[in-house]
């Protein structure tokens, strides 16, 4: 077994525990306050030359006794920085990004793709989550055990039609 050493440790913490890197957050307090407590602590500002972070994939499997099965699918999106970021988030809404209203499914997209495919409810929603430098952009599916695998090859075929034909004036002009 590998062990930590004081040195380790301090390395990590003058690494990690830096200003840009940390958020100070008060419930109940009042902000000249927060402040001057936060200026008792001054913290380095670290270095903002990390490396960029990597998208590498995996699974996670967690069974249950429950019908239900919840499925996230995700790849790497774009940054903040990116010339696409309006464009990943235009079709993320045009893919459906949750229903808008309370007991609306089948109003996006992918909704309507999936709906003859399951025998009972089913939910999909698109996501773009973009940070600093790397993003993920992907889809949520829910769905009772029995259909899930028909949900999830629908929303890859809907996907890659997309994908090939591109979306419509009208559903660009609705995300946006």
């Amino acid at each position: 077994m590998h062990h930590l050493e004081s040195e380790t440790l301090v390395d990590f913490r003058e690494k990690n525990f830096t200003s840009n890197r940390l958020s100070l957050i008060g419930v109940g307090i009042k902000h000249d306050d927060l402040v001057r407590i936060a200026d008792q602590y001054r913290l380095p500002t670290g270095n903002s030359n990390r490396e960029k972070s990597k998208y590498i994939g995996g699974e996670v499997r967690q069974e249950n006794a429950l019908g239900l099965v919840h499925v996230a699918l995700a790849s790497e999106g774009v940054s903040l920085a990116s010339k696409d970021l309006l464009a990943s988030g235009i079709a993320s809404h045009a893919f459906g990004a949750g229903p808008r209203i309370k007991y609306s499914a089948g109003s996006n997209k992918l909704a309507r793709a999936i709906a003859p495919l399951a025998s009972s409810p089913a939910l999909v929603s698109s996501f773009n989550a973009n940070y600093s430098d790397s993003g993920l952009f992907g889809f949520t599916i829910v769905g009772q055990k029995n259909d899930i695998g028909k949900i999830v090859q629908g929303v890859f075929k809907e996907v890659a039609k997309t994908s090939k034909n591109g979306l419509t004036n009208d559903e660009i002009a609705n995300a946006k």
